[in-house]
């Protein structure tokens, strides 16, 4: 989260024209695949233990480790950075339609003055 944070900063300190959030949005991706494959892993180690003996050792380490604590914890942090790629994502989406709907008015004003110039010539 803190890399996450600190991509959001500098992605929002530059200029409003010039800024890409390309890096910013793949760096968001990795770290939501990294945190969901790693919570995944933990999670479902049950699957990999078939004796009876092994999976009262796996539900002692859950308890003494706060495991179900952890897993909320990155759940939190899991929408945190969803919050946080949806956000680039919109603006990025926003900046795109404001550029074209700005081109298609400079069109239509060029077409308009155009057309003026051919009746009045």
């Amino acid at each position: 989260l803190d890399q996450a944070y600190d991509d959001l900063i500098s992605f929002s300190e530059k200029k409003p024209l010039w800024r890409a959030p390309g890096a910013v949005v793949s760096r968001l991706q990795e770290m939501l695949v990294d945190l969901t494959k790693t919570t995944e892993e933990v999670t479902n180690t049950t699957k990999f233990f078939g004796d009876w003996h092994l999976a009262r050792v796996y539900v002692a380490c859950r308890e003494r480790f706060h495991l179900k604590a952890w897993d909320g914890a990155v759940e939190r942090k899991l929408r945190s950075l969803d919050a946080m790629y949806r956000r680039v994502v919109t603006e990025q989406s926003e900046r795109q339609i404001l550029f074209l709907e700005s081109a298609i008015v400079v069109l239509f004003i060029l077409d308009v003055i155009l057309i003026f110039l051919d009746v009045f010539l």
